[in-house]
């Protein structure tokens, strides 16, 4: 048993999206050769977003170093060798974490 507004959503619902493929509805036959295209035309798009990360990922880098260079540059009592040496240590990752870490 149904609820009349259930079923007054139903039609509402299937009048809106009549225009959709349905499953079961035959539909086109898919041409050969049309999945080869498809992933031609994106891999370049999913190589491009990856590569994108990367890129963000080194000039935040860069960003995070020169801030961390200008914080102790502001301090009297550190050399210039030790802010060099601070901002060319390599980013820390998930396998080493940093040395300051708690936990």
């Amino acid at each position: 048993m149904t609820f009349p507004l259930v079923a007054a959503i139903r039609v509402w619902m299937w009048q809106w999206t009549s225009w959709l493929p349905r499953r079961g509805r035959a539909t086109r036959a898919a041409e050969p050769g049309n999945a080869a295209l498809e992933a031609a035309l994106l891999a370049p798009l999913l190589a491009g977003t990856l590569e994108f990360g990367r890129l963000m990922y080194a000039y935040q880098a860069v960003v995070d170093a020169a801030r961390e260079g200008a914080r102790l540059g502001m301090d009297a009592t550190v050399t210039d060798a030790q802010v060099e040496v601070t901002i060319r240590r390599p980013m820390p990752t998930r396998s080493q974490p940093c040395s300051d870490a708690t936990g």
